[in-house]
């Protein structure tokens, strides 16, 4: 079990997800609404699931919660994109946020890659 606080991974997902609340406060009309709700969702998600796959003893169990979480930064790329292109972002706070997102990513991959190592060493799966 490790302390996902501690994980930078995490700290900089949590990070984005208060930038997308802030942002998403933003998205006025109903039409879009849902879109501001999918896109929290989807962010929250993130770090969920590194403090989730935190909580269990196997590493391999926690890379799988890894996965998911980087899969869930697609789902959230996907959304800014959409929120770019019909307009509710500007083209700047696009770039900033995607930069952010990028950050996140860029973290949960060494995570992951220091994961799978530690899977594939002699160590035990256990923590």
């Amino acid at each position: 079990m490790r302390d996902f606080k501690k994980i930078k991974a995490w700290q900089k997902a949590h990070t984005f997800v208060l930038e997308i609340y802030s942002l998403a406060k933003e998205f006025s009309n109903n039409d879009i609404d849902g879109i501001a709700k999918q896109l929290r969702k989807a962010s929250v998600s993130i770090p969920s699931h590194i403090s989730e796959g935190c909580g269990h003893n196997s590493k391999i169990e926690l890379y799988e919660f890894l996965e998911i979480a980087m899969a869930a930064t697609s789902e959230v790329e996907y959304l800014m994109i959409l929120s770019k292109d019909i307009e509710i972002l500007n083209k700047d706070k696009y770039a900033k946020i995607n930069s952010e997102l990028l950050e996140v990513r860029e973290e949960l991959n060494i995570f992951m890659q220091e994961i799978d190592e530690e899977i594939h060493s002699k160590n035990s799966n256990k923590f």
